[in-house]
Order: C-alpha cells, then sequence, then structure tokens
C-alpha cells in the first residue's frame, strides 16, 4: 500500500487559520490587560492629583486677649494651604477656660457653622470667639475649638476640626486692666484635631 503524500491545501490552511485566530487572541488579551492597567495607573494618577491640588484649610492658634469690656477673646487663624481655593467656608470657635489638662472638646454641630466665604490659595484669615469672662482665679488653662468645613476644589465637602490649648501663666498684662496671652503660647490640643 502506497501512502499518498499530496498536501491537502484546504487542512494546511484551517489549521494556519487556527495558529493565526490563537495568536490573534493571545494579541488582543494583552493589549486588554495593558489598556486595563493603563486606565488604573490613570485614576490613581488623578486621585494622586486630587490630594496634592486641593484645598486644604487648617486652624493655627491666633492668641487671647482681653476686650474692651473686659471679656476673654480667643483667636483662630483659619488658612488655606493647598493649591485650590477653598469655597464655602463656614466655621466656628468656641472658647473656655479648665484646669483639666486632659479636656477633650464636645462635638461641634455643623448647624453651628457661620459661613466665611472663598479662602484663596495661601491666604488666611483670622476671626474671634464669644467673649467668656476672665476667670477668677484663673484656670490652668484656656480651650479655644471648632470646626472648618469647606469645597476642596473639586467639590468634595472636607472638614477641620481643632482644639487649641493656652497655658494661662504666660498672660501678658496689658493698659487699662487688660490681658494678652501670644499666639506662640497656643498649642494643638492632644484631643479634638482631626480633618479629612
Amino acid at each position: 500500500m502506497e501512502m499518498d503524500w499530496s498536501l491537502d491545501w484546504s487542512t494546511v490552511f484551517a489549521g494556519l487559520l487556527v495558529v493565526v485566530t490563537f495568536g490573534l487572541y493571545w494579541v488582543a488579551r494583552q493589549q486588554t490587560e495593558l489598556t486595563r492597567q493603563q486606565l488604573q495607573l490613570a485614576r490613581q494618577q488623578m486621585h494622586d492629583t486630587r490630594v496634592l491640588q486641593r484645598a486644604y484649610v487648617g486652624a493655627l492658634p491666633g492668641g487671647v486677649s482681653t476686650t474692651t469690656h473686659g471679656e476673654l477673646l480667643a483667636h483662630v487663624e483659619l488658612k488655606n494651604v493647598g493649591h485650590l481655593p477653598a469655597s464655602q467656608v463656614r466655621s466656628v470657635l468656641k472658647f473656655t477656660p479648665s484646669d483639666d489638662g486632659a479636656w477633650s472638646p464636645p462635638n461641634v454641630d455643623d448647624k453651628d457653622l457661620r459661613p466665611a466665604g472663598v479662602l484663596p490659595v495661601g491666604m488666611s484669615v483670622t476671626t474671634g470667639s464669644h467673649g467668656i469672662g476672665v476667670p477668677q482665679p484663673w484656670t490652668k488653662y484656656l480651650y479655644a475649638w471648632g470646626r472648618i468645613t469647606y469645597l476642596d476644589g473639586f467639590g468634595k465637602e472636607r472638614r477641620t476640626n481643632f482644639c487649641h490649648r493656652y497655658n494661662t501663666e504666660p498672660r501678658e498684662p496689658q493698659t487699662g486692666g487688660r490681658v494678652r496671652i501670644a499666639k506662640e503660647y497656643g498649642r494643638h490640643h492632644e484631643y479634638g484635631n482631626d480633618a479629612n
């Protein structure tokens, strides 16, 4: 019996078609994976850009002083240290004396916040608290605490809760019986400071 060595071109073509189809499938799969990785990288870069560029509003101690009516006022400096303006800024500053060095501020309700407008990049504004009577005798500490909310430049609402503690020992007498504690003596307290 003799073997027929003639080529069946349709079988060869079908075999080549299978090999080429598998190759195209493999290339398409690699391109799909590469596209998925690039999209994931683009999302991460967008997230990183927002983190780096957004508005960041912080609260710095602004000192304590006496009003002309003899009440004590605390001050806080709201500062935008981000790279975009903070809009729809709202804030509240509260103030209380205490002898407790581990005092923890109560939560601030958003309904207590007052509109403060827009805070441009690198700018700061100082705001004052309500007045309180001078403690008699002087307490060991004065606490200024509050909350800031704002839009971060990408439409996301952010918040900063703050609490500053002032030791009352370095108070400086001023003319007319007034008193001052310089902002340099204000410290971020162990409790009540956080942000998102």
